[in-house]
């Protein structure tokens, strides 16, 4: 009989979507730092006092899961990356190409100022708590970005539910 690798008491709290196997990545190849994330949100509490007070550009509740990540060795990281082409010419027969481009150059910071808040091992954890559909799609797109250059195999967004939004207005 195979044993559960998810927390089954996170499930009342938190709606967990998986995507291109992600939960099992991260349960299997990962297993420590799903333990150490796995922690953070079953440390992580908010208090009416927390959700009314404004926060600036970083409110109390991301400093709960710094200070949890952090001294368990995640770090949070930019990508900047340059991306250089090479153009080679076709050859007599068709499919064939030169050994030598004919052109290149490069274009600077093409990848830039992609970031993602907690990064340990391949595994990329990233807390968006005042999500807009911008910043979740920038949020996307860097954990993307992340994967196609072969710097994580799995990421993790944490936002807070829109189902939520009315109850946060109401305090």
């Amino acid at each position: 009989m195979k044993t559960c690798k998810y927390p089954l008491h996170l499930f009342d709290r938190y709606d967990f979507r998986s995507y291109g196997h992600a939960m099992e990545i991260l349960a299997d190849a990962f297993p420590d730092e799903w333990a150490e994330v796995e922690g953070a949100l079953k440390q992580f509490s908010i208090t009416t006092a927390e959700l009314k007070k404004a926060g600036g550009n970083e409110t109390a509740i991301p400093k709960k899961f710094d200070s949890v990540l952090y001294p368990a060795g995640w770090k949070e990281i930019k990508i900047t990356g340059d991306l250089h082409i090479k153009l080679y010419p076709r050859g007599g027969k068709k499919g064939t190409f030169a050994s030598k481009p004919f052109e290149e150059k490069t274009i600077t910071r093409w990848i830039d100022g992609h970031n993602i808040d907690f990064i340990k091992n391949r595994v990329a954890f990233d807390l968006e708590w005042n999500s807009k559909d911008q910043t979740f799609d920038r949020d996307l797109l860097a954990m993307r970005t992340y994967f196609d250059c072969g710097i994580i195999d799995v990421g993790i967004i944490v936002t807070r539910a829109e189902e939520l939004n009315d109850i946060f207005k109401s305090l």
